[in-house]
Formats: C-alpha cells, structure tokens, sequence
C-alpha cells in the first residue's frame, strides 16, 4: 500500500462486491483458514454493510462472520457502513450508516462545529456503531466499543441498550465472543410502526423508544480477542417505508476482551 498521510484513515470499500470487491480481487478465503498474509495491513476501517446489498441478508451475514474472524486473528479493522448512494431512486441516504463516538467537547453541540479530529479519533479507536435503523449501546463500567472488556471467572457482564424509531422492528440481540455465537436475547415486538411522529409528549416517545435496556451475562471462551453485539429485526422497513425492502439490523464493534 502506499504510502499515507499520518492523520489518515483508509477503509476498504464493500470488500465481497463482484469484480469491485478487494477480498475477492485478493481470492481471500472467507473462514480465513490461508491467504491472511496476501490482506494489506495498511487500512484501518471495513465496510461490512453496503446500502447495495440490504436485502442481502445471507451475504451481510457471511460478511458480518468473515470481519469476525479477521479480528480474532489480530487484525483490527473496524467495521462501517455506508449506504454508497449513487442514485437517489434506488439507494436511499442513510441507510446503513455509521455513529462515532466523539467526546463531548468535540461534538458540535450548542452550535460548535463538528471536530473533525475527534470524529476521525473516534473512527481509529473502534468507537463505532454500524445500523440500518436501531441504535444499540453497548458498556461496561463505562467503557464500550472499542475500549477494553473485562471478564472475570470466564463470564462478562455487559450492559445492552437498544433504541429505535416506531416504524424500526428489533426483534433480538445477539452476542458473539471470539466470532462465535454465545448468547441471543429475544425482545418483545413493539406496536406495528408507523411513520410519523411519535405519540405521547417528547418523554413518553424516549421511553417507548427504548426496546431493551438491561444486563447480561455472557460466558467467555480463552482465547477470544473480542465481544461483538448485533441486533436485528424481523419485519422488512418497506411495510412502512417505500422501497426499504430488508430487515433492519445494527452492530457494534467490538470490545477488547481483558481476562483477570
């Protein structure tokens, strides 16, 4: 790779797109078993999830487990979203992005601007949620996605805050240790949504929002690098939004596992 700025970030673009796809230019193997050394070292940040392919749930899945496996073999690239609209008609803006975590100082509230350093400084330390509708939280004493998780006694207790607009379905959340699966959390379906303003006063509508606030306690193999949460839905956005024909989903990148 060339050389490159040392204020810069590099990401890799829809890595699985047909002849466009770097990991498929590189022939990369998908369970990572060879080929590993051939991947660039030079990029910090992946795009897993493509507003080309929303509807592509088997391939967002396969690719979701493919940047799993990359991370538990030491690469740590953080993973984005981008709905990489080219037209309007077709590929909607915003659907999926990626939420940054920037410290309060830097994130242009009370009509400061956006500290470009800080959103980048957020990117580089895996302060990332990637969604196509709900907005999930992931902490531990504080500390969340990209930060590092302690576990004690093989078990990690982690705090899970899913939030989302009326017409977002989130039907559970699961939670993956070292790329494999280790606990799912079914939620209770909300009200059929319905675009528009919520009901109630502004309170009322920040509760409702609220599909899942609680603790969970996750068993923790070894030899994992890192904990990863998804949730998803079940019922398609286009039964509310025009055109949006796929399930929403969200994952936060992951937490560094501290065994103790």
């Amino acid at each position: 790779m060339a050389q490159k700025s040392p204020d810069s970030l590099v990401q890799v673009n829809h890595p699985r797109m047909g002849k466009l796809g770097h990991f498929n230019v590189l022939r990369l193997d998908p369970e990572i078993r060879h080929g590993l050394g051939q991947l660039a070292k030079g990029f910090e940040l992946l795009e897993i999830y493509n507003g080309f392919d929303l509807a592509e749930d088997t391939k967002n899945e396969e690719l979701l487990r493919e940047w799993m496996r990359l991370f538990e073999r030491g690469r740590n690239h953080w993973a984005t979203g981008n709905s990489d609209s080219h037209t309007v008609q077709y590929v909607g803006v915003g659907y999926p992005r990626t939420y940054v975590a920037v410290a309060q100082d830097h994130d242009g509230g009370e009509g400061a601007p956006l500290d470009v350093p800080g959103v980048l400084m957020g990117l580089r330390q895996g302060k990332i949620v990637v969604s196509s509708g709900p907005f999930v939280e992931v902490t531990q004493g504080g500390r969340g996605p990209g930060e590092m998780l302690i576990v004690e006694g093989g078990k990690a207790k982690i705090r899970v805050k899913v939030r989302a607009a009326p017409w977002v379905d989130v039907a559970e959340v699961e939670v993956f240790v070292g790329g494999r699966s280790a606990l799912r959390r079914e939620i209770q379906p909300g009200p059929e949504g319905k675009v528009g303003r919520p009901e109630g006063n502004l309170e009322e509508g920040r509760r409702a929002a609220i599909r899942l606030n609680e603790d969970l306690e996750v068993p923790v193999t070894p030899e994992a690098r890192g904990l990863v949460v998804v949730a998803r839905g079940r019922r398609k956005m286009g039964e509310v939004l025009p055109f949006l024909d796929w399930v929403p989903r969200a994952i936060v990148n992951p937490m560094r596992i501290e065994a103790r």
